[in-house]
């Protein structure tokens, strides 16, 4: 019987298993070759969203994502894309928002340094005056005084008005060598017209520091102004050294700092005053640390106040 015969196979055994073995081995890559294109699909979109997003951490929200996704990915990224998008308008009206605000702060910071100089020119016209219709003998030396006062305080608002009108903000710190001591006398005679008295206890003709004398002459008047308002009828400026610092202490005996404020007195816009801004502290803080030095709430009580600027040797 012929179904007993012996079959001749084309390939030996070996040879079967090798070219199964290679079958089996091309499909397995074919596989994988086609898993991986299908993986690379879904997350290409989910890497571009990944680097997108670190752009906007950076602050690029000029970005358009594009991708061929479909489906849920699809939906993230247009998801994503409204993100962006919304982003960039909330980032243009707080942009607008924060311009408006800081034209408000500097039209008040101006408001106040054109104050500062107002009230000392109308004492000092006041006293002219009046020694002109008393017709003292010391009229000449009233006069000198107060022309010398006013020119410098014309000058100050028009430093102010110069900048104001060029730069669009508050002068720069003209930086240099000055006269602390001298500065400190010429703010305390300003107030010589008015019911209070001011002593300055030193020992030191001279402090030579760095710093602006505009600046540093708003920021005593602004002081002294400060203790007048808290019913003070005396102010003694003490000004004293030790190895790196010089020290002046303004003390006044008026009504005192409540304990609740003691805290806010330095912060922007914080004031007790009914037509206050609260700027003057703030702003004398402000020039004060950029030059190096500080001011400092030392005490106060109902009996007065002692601040205490400290200005680097």
């Amino acid at each position: 019987s012929d179904g007993f015969n012996k079959i001749l196979l084309p390939l030996s055994g070996s040879e079967v298993d090798v070219f199964l073995f290679g079958t089996y081995s091309l499909a397995a890559i074919f596989i994988i070759l086609f898993s991986a294109l299908l993986a690379n699909q879904i997350s290409s979109p989910i890497r571009k969203l990944t680097l997108a997003t670190k752009s906007i951490a950076a602050g690029d929200l000029s970005l358009d994502l594009k991708t061929n996704a479909k489906g849920e990915i699809k939906e993230l990224v247009s998801g994503f894309q409204y993100m962006v998008k919304e982003i960039k308008q909330n980032q243009a009206m707080l942009a607008e928002i924060e311009r408006e605000e800081a034209w408000k702060e500097m039209a008040k910071q101006v408001a106040h340094e054109i104050k500062n100089p107002l009230t000392p020119m109308k004492l000092s016209v006041q006293q002219l005056i009046a020694a002109y219709e008393d017709k003292s003998d010391k009229f000449d030396m009233f006069f000198k005084k107060v022309t010398a006062t006013i020119l410098n305080q014309i000058e100050t608002l028009k430093n102010i008005a110069t900048e104001f009108s060029n730069f669009a903000r508050m002068p720069k710190l003209k930086v240099e060598k000055i006269d602390c001591v001298e500065i400190i006398k010429q703010s305390i005679n300003l107030f010589s017209g008015e019911n209070i008295k001011i002593e300055l206890n030193t020992n030191l003709e001279k402090i030579i520091i760095n710093g602006d004398s505009q600046q540093l002459r708003r920021t005593i008047i602004n002081l002294i102004r400060n203790s007048i308002q808290a019913n003070s009828k005396k102010i003694i400026f003490k000004i004293s050294e030790n190895e790196s610092e010089f020290i002046v202490e303004i003390t006044d005996d008026g009504d005192g700092i409540k304990s609740e404020n003691i805290e806010k007195i330095f912060d922007i816009n914080f004031t007790t005053k009914n037509d206050g801004m609260g700027l003057g502290l703030s702003l004398a803080k402000r020039y004060l640390n950029s030059t190096g030095a500080d001011i400092s709430l030392i005490k106060t009580s109902k009996d007065g106040t002692t601040f205490q600027i400290n200005f680097l040797k």
